[in-house]
C-alpha cells in the first residue's frame, strides 16, 4: 500500500474528525457553562419551567457557536481544494503559468506535482504551436511571394530565353516547397488521430528504402555525401505508404543536417522477431534537450533558415512507427552527427477465412 493511498484514506477521516471535534467542543462548553451556573446557584433559584427554557437557550447558543467554529475550522482543510479548483479554472482559460504549492499532506503534494507537470507540458505545447504558426506562415508566404513575383515578370517583362528559363525553374522549385508543406501537414492530420492500421500488405521493405534513397539523390549528391548502404532483401507486412513517409522524412532530415562531404549510413538488420532500420549521419548533431523533444509536434531543433523545416516530419515518423507497434530512438551529440533506429516487430498477414 502506497503512502498516497494511506493519505487518501486519512483525508476523509480528518474531515470527520474536525466536525466531530467541533461538536464535542461545543457540547463541552455548554456543559461547562451549565455546571458553573449550577455551582453559582443561579439555576437553583429558577423554577423548573424557567430552568428548561434557560437550558434550551444555552443549547441554541451552543449550536450557533459550534456552527461558527465548524465554518472557521472547515476552511482550513478546504483551502487546498479551493486552490486546486482555481488553478484548474485558470488552466482551462489558457493561463499555463499558474503553479500549485500544496504542502499540508502527501496526497496534496502529489496532486500539486501532477498539476504543475501538466501545466508545464501544456505551456510548452502552446509555445511550440505558436512557433510553428510563425515558422509555417513564413515558410508558406516566402514561396508564394516568390512565385507571384517571377510570374509577374514573365508576363510583363521583355526577357531573354535564358532569363525566362531561370524564372520558370525558380517557380518550379518554390512550387515544390509549397507541395512539401501541404503534404506534411496533410500527412500529420491523417495519422494524428488514427488508432487502427489499415491498408496493410506484404512488400519488400529494403526495396522501398532504396527507392527513397534514389528519390533524394539530388540532395545527397549536391552535398557530396558518402553513402554506406546495407540493405539485404527483407519483406514486411504493414502500411507501405505510411512507412514510405518514415524513410523519406528520416533520410531528408539526415541529409539536411549533414555537412558537405559527410557520410550517410542506411542499414536494415533482421533481429528475429523484429526488423531494425538505422539511418545515421555525421552532421551537426543535437543536444540533450533537442533529443528529448525532437518527436514533439511543431518542434524545430534548428530554426535557422538554412536548415528550416516545418516541425511535423518527425512527429509523423513517431506516430507511424507507433501504429506499427514499433519504436524509434535517437543517439546524437553536438558536432558528432545523429543515429536514428526504428524497430518494427515482424507481423504476420492474417489468413482469410474460407467461409
Amino acid at each position: 500500500m502506497t503512502k498516497a493511498t494511506n493519505q487518501q484514506r486519512i483525508l476523509p477521516i480528518l474531515f470527520t474528525g474536525v466536525v466531530f471535534g467541533v461538536i464535542l467542543l461545543s457540547m463541552l462548553i455548554t456543559g461547562f457553562i451549565i455546571w458553573l451556573l449550577f455551582r453559582a446557584g443561579v439555576l437553583n433559584k429558577l423554577a423548573p419551567p424557567r430552568i428548561g427554557t434557560t437550558i434550551l437557550w444555552m443549547l441554541c447558543l451552543s449550536t450557533l457557536f459550534g456552527s461558527i467554529l465548524a465554518l472557521i475550522a472547515g476552511k482550513a482543510p478546504l483551502r487546498p481544494i479551493n486552490q486546486l479548483i482555481a488553478a484548474i479554472k485558470a488552466l482551462g482559460e489558457g493561463d499555463f503559468s499558474v503553479r500549485l504549492h500544496l504542502k499540508d499532506f502527501q496526497i496534496m503534494k502529489d496532486i500539486a506535482d501532477c498539476y504543475n507537470k501538466a501545466a508545464t507540458e501544456l505551456g510548452k505545447t502552446e509555445m511550440l504551436r505558436a512557433d510553428f504558426v510563425n515558422n509555417f506562415s513564413h515558410a508558406f508566404k516566402t514561396p508564394v511571394v516568390s512565385i507571384q513575383g517571377f510570374a509577374t515578370l514573365l508576363a510583363t517583362a521583355d526577357l531573354s530565353a535564358a532569363e525566362r528559363q531561370e524564372y520558370l525553374e525558380i517557380i518550379a522549385v518554390e512550387s515544390s516547397r509549397l507541395a512539401t508543406l501541404a503534404t506534411n501537414v496533410l500527412n500529420l492530420s491523417k495519422v494524428e488521430n488514427q488508432t487502427i492500421l489499415t491498408d496493410q500488405k506484404v512488400y519488400d521493405l529494403s526495396e522501398q528504402i532504396r527507392g527513397a534513397i534514389l528519390l533524394l539523390a539530388p540532395k545527397w549528391e549536391e552535398k557530396q555525401l558518402e553513402m554506406a548502404i546495407e540493405l539485404p532483401d527483407c519483406s514486411y507486412y504493414g502500411n507501405k505508404d505510411l512507412l514510405g513517409e518514415v524513410w523519406i522524412n528520416l533520410l531528408d532530415n539526415a541529409i539536411k543536417f549533414s555537412t558537405v562531404g559527410g557520410k550517410l549510413g542506411v542499414t536494415v538488420f533482421d533481429l528475429g522477431t523484429k526488423l531494425a532500420v538505422t539511418i545515421s549521419d555525421t552532421g551537426l548533431g543535437m543536444d540533450q534537450e533537442t533529443k528529448q523533444q525532437i518527436f514533439n509536434k511543431f518542434f524545430q531543433g534548428d530554426t535557422s533558415r538554412a536548415t528550416a523545416g516545418n516541425g511535423v516530419g518527425l512527429a509523423i515518423v513517431d506516430k507511424v512507427v507507433a501504429l506499427h507497434g514499433g519504436t524509434i530512438t535517437v543517439e546524437s551529440a553536438v558536432g558528432s552527427g545523429s543515429r536514428f533506429e526504428v524497430l518494427l516487430p515482424k507481423r504476420v498477414k492474417p489468413e482469410r477465412s474460407m467461409a
